[in-house]
Parts: structure tokens; sequence; C-alpha cells
């Protein structure tokens, strides 16, 4: 039987020396000669064994038994992840410990204890209400938990916050000692897990949190995360404050690092056997697998699943296959040597696709001696010698393609090649392509709302007469009109008029004699997961958004509206228009989640964690407050689907509409756009006529607004039409 691992942390790990790290960590915590408050930090990347290593220190410390020199523990776990969208994660982590309190039976004990003057308190409400006043910064309401407010007038919250902190500290874990409280006798210890996994502002939010505990005697906090990550995230949330550092502000809040040790070849191939064990038909190849692969448990993981779907699929392959000729054969050594090949060198793989040779030749060389390489490379009269010199100082492809006694041919790549074709890794191929790490979105929107600069755009209809009377009549209610039907220059809704009568002479169009119009209109959503509609103006070709939906006063333009497919890898970038970005910041396929964010020109503007499932739509909403107007949508995506990649995991999004919302256009009556002054706004409408008069001299081009224009031809008659350039 082929079998499928789990990729979830253990609470009683001993491989990689985790027990025995627990154990130093455990030794600390319960030495009762060590003062609190404490934080420890386990930083190592994903994949590494944070969690594992926190679980196994928990339970260390959960069944510990107090001694002379040993403290009672008592411990919380809060996942910062979990709670990544409540409104305070600090109220969140307040909850975790007074849930462990209630599961202990001790909150009972908390509560018969706080009073304020001769009123009982709710407890839960009251510290987690203070916990989402401390996040908002807004003021406690004390009104609503007693009568008596005298304490507001007399206490600042903190000091409040601090009281009731004390007294669960009291309550749960610390004891007298000569009718002093201190944390000799006990601690409660905090871990928080996956805080690199939260967006900036919720890393921020933890920390900050951590802060205020740090003036409490009794609290340890062990904190597991990727220390990279968690600076960076800081940085941006500070990032108007000059010269500010996330590692100098990390440090004062963290007295110790413990860095994840890189894991050895040979604990590698003990947690294959030991922990894992994995199929005795794999004991023969270890030595390739560990010698090619990361030193990443995670990466061992996926690794083993996809070798062992390969191997499922070869074997039916083979059993189904009775032709006599060309029967369908695989080889276990190859297929393990070709997937580790595809996890630790994609690029290698992808050129092999192509050009089988080129593993042909590595792998000749792979088997000489190093200092007969590089004569052999020089003997090859093929383009691209720098490649091999570049493939053949990458010590995994070597150490892959010289060990074991069989060989790739032209008889059997075929075989790796199919069966690698059926498994689910062809998403996760293609953005390995260096030329297809960021997708350009801007290229593939519409015309309509991305027009490349110079195009020109004439008139259907040339207007053709004696002159502007004979064209149009005498009658000052008679006009000619320009408009979408006619002109492709216009989208929908504007229209060009030129009114005829006492408006017009000769060849010239008198004061208000020319009118633009354009009015508000609905437009569906080109995703289909979106079945609303958006308000859009069109302005002088190109289409604006209103910020308010009815009132055109206030535009700005509309830079995607998209349904197509874009994938991204894990920490990619999706470009879109004027220097946006949509970042997959991290993804969680078991979970279902995925960290979106925006930015533009590098700078961070929002994030979001999106849950893709049967219960939500995958859509992230950003509205913020723009020019006076509030919560004005600008931006909007739709994940329709996460999956785990042979190397990255990967993200699928369906649905992208951007305004580019920090370029306002405010329009008020009197505004001028060249000749044209803004006449009326009238309910959804804008109508601008000309003050100035034109005259269609022959042969001429007569500027109106914007790049629209009525060319003029060479001609005895009067002929025009209009034209619209784009720059």
């Amino acid at each position: 039987m082929y079998k499928i691992y789990r990729d979830s942390p253990k609470e009683n790990a001993s491989h990689f020396n985790f027990d025995i790290y627990a154990d130093s960590l455990s030794k600390i915590i319960l030495n009762n000669e060590n003062e609190t408050p404490f934080t420890i930090s386990v930083n190592g990347k994903w994949g590494s064994g944070k969690t594992t290593l926190m679980r196994t220190l928990k339970k260390q410390l959960d069944t510990s038994t107090p001694t002379e020199h040993q403290r009672k523990v008592k411990t919380v776990w809060f996942d910062a992840w979990k709670y990544s969208e409540c409104e305070s994660m600090f109220a969140a982590l307040i909850c975790e410990i007074l849930e462990e309190m209630e599961r202990k039976k001790l909150l009972d004990k908390l509560k018969s204890k706080i009073l304020i003057g001769s009123k009982k308190i709710d407890v839960l409400k009251q510290l987690s209400d203070l916990a989402k006043v401390l996040t908002l910064g807004n003021g406690p309401e004390f009104e609503k938990w007693v009568k008596n407010t005298e304490y507001e007038e007399k206490l600042s919250f903190y000091d409040i916050f601090q009281d009731y902190m004390k007294l669960i500290l009291q309550t749960f874990v610390l004891e007298k000692t000569d009718d002093i409280y201190t944390d000799e006798k006990g601690v409660l210890v905090i871990f928080i897990d996956d805080l690199d996994r939260c967006p900036p502002n919720n890393i921020t939010a933890v920390l900050e949190s951590i802060n205020l505990f740090l003036d409490q005697e009794g609290c340890f906090f062990v904190i597991g995360t990727d220390i990279s990550i968690i600076a960076k995230s800081i940085e941006a949330k500070y990032k108007d404050v000059e010269d500010f550092s996330g590692i100098e502000y990390i440090k004062k809040i963290i007295q110790l690092k413990f860095d994840l040790p890189l894991l050895k070849e040979n604990d590698i191939e003990k947690f294959m056997r030991n922990e894992l064990r994995v199929d005795s038909k794999l004991d023969g190849y270890l030595d390739i697998i560990v010698k090619g692969l990361k030193n990443n448990q995670r990466e061992i993981i996926r690794f083993l699943n996809t070798i062992n779907l390969m191997r499922i699929l070869g074997s039916s392959l083979e059993s189904k296959d009775t032709s006599s000729e060309d029967k369908f054969v695989y080889n276990e050594e190859l297929l393990i040597k070709w997937n580790i090949l595809d996890f630790s060198s994609p690029d290698f793989i992808d050129e092999i696709k192509t050009k089988n040779e080129v593993l042909f030749d590595i792998q000749a060389i792979a088997r000489i001696s190093d200092r007969k390489r590089d004569e052999r490379i020089q003997s090859l009269k093929k383009d691209g010698k720098e490649k091999y010199y570049s493939y053949c100082q990458n010590k995994k492809i070597i150490a892959v393609l010289s060990s074991g006694k069989e060989e790739f041919n032209d008889g059997n790549i075929e075989t790796y090649l199919f069966l690698s074709s059926i498994t689910p890794k062809d998403i996760d191929e293609e953005l390995h392509k260096k030329t297809e790490t960021n997708i350009s979105l801007a290229e593939k929107v519409s015309s309509i709302y991305a027009i490349a600069p110079g195009t020109v755009y004439e008139g259907d209809t040339t207007y053709a007469g004696a002159d502007l009377h004979d064209i149009i009549g005498l009658d000052d209610e008679k006009y000619i009109e320009m408009n979408a039907t006619n002109f492709t220059g216009f989208i929908s809704q504007e229209k060009l008029k030129i009114y005829g009568g006492s408006f017009v002479d000769y060849r010239t169009i008198k004061k208000r004699g020319l009118v633009y119009e354009t009015q508000i209109e609905q437009m569906d959503f080109k995703s289909d997961a979106w079945k609303d509609t958006y308000s859009i103006m069109e302005l002088f070709g190109y289409v604006y958004v209103p910020l308010k939906n009815n009132t055109p006063d206030k535009l700005t333009k509309l830079l995607i509206n998209s349904g197509d497919k874009y994938t991204l890898r894990l920490g990619s970038a999706l470009e879109l228009a004027s220097g946006y970005e949509l970042t997959a910041k991290q993804i969680d396929v078991s979970g279902d989640r995925v960290w979106m964010e925006l930015s533009k020109n590098g700078e961070f503007i929002e994030d979001k964690v999106i849950h893709v499932d049967d219960k939500t739509d995958g859509t992230w909403i950003y509205d913020t407050d723009i020019a006076d107007e509030v919560n004005v949508e600008v931006f909007r995506v739709n994940v329709t689907n996460l999956f785990q990649g042979q190397v990255d995991s990967l993200v699928v999004v369906e649905g992208i509409w951007l305004i580019d919302y920090e370029n306002i256009l405010e329009i008020e009556i009197d505004d001028e756009f060249e000749i044209l002054k803004v006449d009326r706004i009238v309910d959804k409408s804008i109508i601008m006529v000309n003050e100035e008069t034109i005259l269609l001299k022959r042969n001429s081009i007569q500027e109106i607004a914007e790049g629209m224009k009525l060319k003029v031809t060479d001609s005895d008659n009067l002929e025009f039409k209009l034209i619209r350039e784009y720059v």
C-alpha cells in the first residue's frame, strides 16, 4: 500500500532533537529563579517545525511537576492565524486566557474576587471590553458594567487593565510568599503560533498587546514566527516613521530568540524511517532523497505524497498495458530521481521537457570525476555551455544524477515525462518560468479602458454642405449629433451636438452652439462571481467611476474590470495598472485561506485574509474614505481556488476590479476643459458648452477638448468629421 502523509504538528516530537530543544526551553520557564515577564521566540521558516516544537514544549510544561526549584505552570495556546480577522486580536487573546481558566474551574473564583465598590461585575465581558477598547483606542464604557462610575474618574484605563490582569494572574498561577504574590511558585505561559501568517496590522496588534503584559509578573510568552517576515510587517505599519527599524522594535519585546537549526541529512533520514515510517521499498533510495531535497520536513512530506501518487499511477498503467511491444514500464529509482529534480531544480526540468539531451549530457558529466567535468563541458559542441556550467554547479542535480545504478536514456525518458504530465503539477511548472514570475494584468484589459497613446478614432459620418446652415438647418432646435452609433471614439452615453439656426453662421459655430453631454449608467462586472452592477460615467473617451453612485461631480478613472483567470504562486505579485500590485502573502490550502495584499509602487495599501470554501464567495472588497466621501469601494478581487503545487502553494484569481482612487476629478459648474465649460450638472448628467467661437477653416483641425477635434477637409464645400486622438 502507498501511504499519504499528513503535514500536522505533533505534541510529543523527538525527531530533529525537538525533545531536547523543548526540554531546554522548559527548564528556563520552570526555573523559579528566572523572573517574569519574559518573551521567547521560536524562529524559523515555514515548514521548519516551529509549531511542532512549541506543541512539544507545551506538552512538557503541562505534564511537569512542581518541586522546590521548579514552579507550576498553566499554559494557554493562541493561534494568531485563527483570529486574524477579529476586530481585536487582543480581545481574542484575553478570551483565550479566560476560557482556559474556565476549563480549570477557576473563573468563578476570579468572579468572586472582583468588585467595584460593592457591586460584582461580569469579568469575561469587562476584560473583553477592556481589550477591545485598548485596541481601538477609545475610552472604556464603565457604565455598562456598574452603575457607580466613580472609579472612571479616579483610575486611568491602563491602571484598571493592569489591576485586573494582576488579579487574573494571582487567581490563576501566582502564589503568596510572606503576603506577597510572586512568580516563584507559578507562571502563565502563553503560546502564540503562526504570527507570521497574519496580516501586518494584526501582527503589530499582537506585539503591542504583549507590550502591555511586560509589566505583569507571572507571564511567559513563547512566539512561533519568522522574524524576517515580522520585521517587514512592522516596518510596513510604521512606514511613515523616519529610520524606523522592525528588528529594533522586536528586540524590545523578545528577550530570548531560539533559531531552529538547519536539519542535517542523517536527521532527515531518521525522520523518514522512524517518524514517517516510509515504505520499505524506498529504503534503498533514502540517501538520494535526502541529498536532493531541501532540509525542510514539510518539503519531505510533500515529496513523499507526490512520489506515492506517481507510483500508484505507474503501477496501474503498467498492469493495464498488455501490449507486447512498447509496453509501459517504470523504474522506481528513476521515478524518485525525476521527482527530486522536479522539486529541487524545476528550471532544469523545464528545459529537459523540450531538450531531453540536456539531461543525458549532465547525467554523463555527473558520473565522472570533478576535475574532468570542465573538460567534458568544453568538448560539447552545443550552444548554451553557460547553462551546463550552471547545472554542474548545482550540488543537488549532481548528487541525484551521480547516484544509483539506473540512468535516463532515450528509451525511458518518455515514461517520466508522461507520469509527470498527468500528476497535479502543470500549474506550478508554468509558474517556474522566470518570464512569468509576475503576470501582467493590464496588458489583457479591454481596450475600452486602456487605449494606446497615439490612437486616433475618426467618425463614421462626414458632414458636408455649402455651409453649416445647409448641413444643420435654420431652426435653433435643429442639430446634428455625434454619438456611439456613428463615432467609435464614444463608448456609450457620450454625445456631441452642433445646433443650427442662430447658433451657427457659414463656417462658424457660435458660443453655446456646440454641446457635449454625458451621463451615469450602470455597468456589469466582467467576473461571473459578481451579479451586482456599478456606476460609470464616460468622459472624453475614458471611463470614470463616480464616488457616489448617482452623482457625477466627483469622478475617478476605472483601471480594471476583468473576469480573466490568473494564477499566483506564494509570494508572487500580480501587476495591475498604474503601479498597483496584488500579492499572495501566505496561502493555507488545508485551511482554505489566503492572505492577499494590495500595494502601489511598493507601498502597502491594505490586506485581507480571504476564505475560499463552500460557505463564502471568496471575494475581498476594499473600501476607504475619499474626497469627503465615506466607504467608497475602490477595489475588489475574487479568489476561486487554492492549490498545493509541487514546490509552492498557488492561488487562482478570477475577477479583479480597480479604480484610480488616488486621482480624483472634481467637477463644478463653470469648470473649463479647453474650449468647453461646464454649464449644468443635472441629476446624473454633465452638460458642457463652447465658450469660444469655432471657425471651421478649410484644411484645418479645430481643438475641442481632451483630444476631441473637428477635422475639416480641403474642399470648396464645407466637409468635416469628429476625431479623437489619445495622448
